[in-house]
């Protein structure tokens, strides 16, 4: 063999085969002699679970063999006391081929057809903290403007004010999106034609065109440059920002989610789960069907991928466990199973399986059916838990997460707080510049939110224009602090309305939420906190001792 390992686990499943051998033959020398069900039983899963990981080893042919002595085991148990002659002399006859071939080593079994296709996954993450934009607009005070106002939604612009400019900042930087104006000194589509002069190997980042232009050539060009979207002058930058965001956040974590995996085959369960981990995702691996009540309501998988043939019990049975609780009754369900009889296939079905995969699954094609339904799962998720127009938590979703997260912090003796904000004068936004740019005003707060809290902190949108924060392990002091940054900065953005501008303004309660205190009792200390904020006359914070 190789001194290097290509394939996770190979040398650790090479190191078990003579065990897995073993139970096979124990099977087969029993045959046709009464053998004890259990022992039958144990020969057909150790036959079963061989034929689904040979292949994935680079083992293909004793696969091949493993799974035609599962079906025929399968045959002599089914017959009882008279089992066929031809099925007792068949499996004499693969056996004796499965011996000899397990002697061989790799480099001599003639696998090389089907070795395509389990190769190592490299990483597939995306750089996250990429926050660096560049602007390209030769009217220096509005690109300065442009800067200041997207760096409150916590964007970095580098700014160039023609093409060989921008040619050199992205022939020597990654930038998360392009900013550009149709018009430049270069000419009147001059923008549009950057990607025409970059150097091979070299593209233009997702780009938002920006112009005085409104006619049918400049966004035809547009178009052919393959832009984001096409705004015109003046530039509304809660806009652009959102616009920009909705770039970083574009699949930011929709293909990949919290998977739990049940396979009783140790060595199959780790090299899965290595596999998927290196694609991006979080992966639990249990051999044990038993512990998964345990493990679904703290991991809140995305997934759940069963092993259709288990000790004790099988993956159909677990399925329907899973499902007899309300709260799972949506989260998909994935089978894998080295026995392509349709009638368990079938069985999943009905019990609540999402799909059927059939060992051995190479790497790229579990990867991309895992990711297909982590995505599923996701979206499914965020219809639920959040709201349309902003993408944040519900109302609803966003008490839960208080109440649970008030349950931790009494538990864990950590500071909690708890926010609740309101646009204000917000009616007037409405009646004076019309619904759709009060839309726009309460998207671009939601935005900022979104860019200036942490990861772990949680934003929701409470109702009509009134939002409400839970800031994990943050005293109202903090909590303070944080939130007046956001308050600058929100009034700070420039709104636009046909030739109209306008600002807008927040008023905010902060309050720390105490040990053991209800959920009813937080909402109203910050509820008031809020509106006495909006008493003194609003734009400003009021925060508990």
């Amino acid at each position: 063999m190789n001194d290097v390992d290509p394939v996770p686990g190979r040398q650790r499943f090479l190191n078990g085969l003579p065990a897995r051998l073993a139970a096979v033959e124990t099977g087969v020398l029993l045959a046709g002699k009464q053998p004890a069900e259990a022992e039958i039983k144990a020969a057909i899963l150790a036959a079963h679970s061989l034929a689904g990981s040979a292949a994935l080893f680079g083992r293909f042919r004793l696969g091949e063999l493993a799974r035609e002595i599962e079906e025929l085991l399968n045959t002599v148990s089914r017959a009882g006391l008279n089992p066929p002659a031809q099925a007792l002399t068949d499996l004499t006859e693969r056996w004796a081929a499965m011996k000899a071939l397990a002697g061989l080593s790799d480099s001599e079994e003639d696998d090389s057809a089907a070795a395509g296709g389990h190769g190592e996954l490299g990483p597939r993450l995306p750089d996250q903290d990429n926050r660096q934009v560049l602007l390209l607009e030769d009217d220096v005070e509005l690109a300065e403007e442009i800067r200041r106002q997207l760096a409150g939604f916590n964007w970095n612009v580098d700014i160039a004010t023609n093409k060989l400019e921008a040619l050199a900042l992205l022939r020597g930087r990654c930038y998360l999106a392009l900013i550009a104006d149709v018009v430049l000194p270069e000419g009147n589509l001059a923008g549009t034609e950057l990607a025409e002069a970059l150097p091979v190997g070299v593209s233009l980042p997702p780009t938002v065109f920006v112009s005085r232009r409104w006619d049918w050539e400049a966004r035809l060009a547009g178009v052919r440059a393959d832009a984001v979207s096409y705004l015109t002058k003046p530039v509304d930058t809660a806009r652009l920002a959102e616009l920009i965001a909705g770039i970083h956040d574009h699949d930011d974590g929709a293909t990949r989610g919290r998977v739990v995996l049940v396979d009783d085959d140790e060595l199959l369960a780790s090299h899965y789960s290595v596999v998927l981990q290196k694609a991006g995702h979080e992966v639990i691996a249990l051999q044990d069907p038993g512990k998964l009540l345990d493990v679904l309501p703290v991991f809140h998988p995305d997934l759940l991928i069963l092993d259709l043939h288990m000790p004790g019990c099988n993956g159909i049975e677990v399925a329907k466990v899973v499902r007899q609780d309300s709260d799972y009754s949506g989260l998909p369900i994935l089978f894998l199973s080295a026995d392509r009889n349709q009638r368990p296939e079938r069985e999943a079905i009905r019990a609540g399986a999402d799909d059927f995969l059939l060992k051995p699954i190479s790497e790229e094609w579990l990867v991309a059916a895992v990711e297909a339904r982590v995505k599923r799962s996701k979206a499914i998720q965020r219809l639920s838990q959040r709201d349309s127009m902003t993408g944040l938590l519900n109302h609803l979703a966003i008490l839960r997460e208080l109440e649970q997260e008030a349950s931790a912090s009494s538990r864990n003796q950590s500071p909690l707080s708890f926010v609740m904000l309101d646009i204000d004068h917000f009616k007037q936004v409405n009646d004076c510049y019309g619904h759709p740019v009060g839309d726009r005003v309460i998207r671009a707060l939601a935005n900022l939110m979104r860019r200036r809290v942490r990861r772990t902190d949680l934003v929701g949108r409470y109702g009509g224009e009134e939002f409400a924060l839970v800031l994990r392990d943050t005293t109202a002091d903090k909590a303070e602090e944080l939130m007046e940054g956001i308050r600058q900065r929100f009034a700070a953005i420039q709104f636009s309305a046909g030739d109209k501008v306008f600002h807008s303004s927040i008023s905010i309660g902060v309050c720390q939420v105490r040990p053991g205190e209800g959920v009813d009792s937080i909402v109203k200390r910050a509820d008031d906190l809020l509106y006495t904020a909006k008493n003194q006359g609003r734009n400003r914070i009021v925060t508990s001792a």
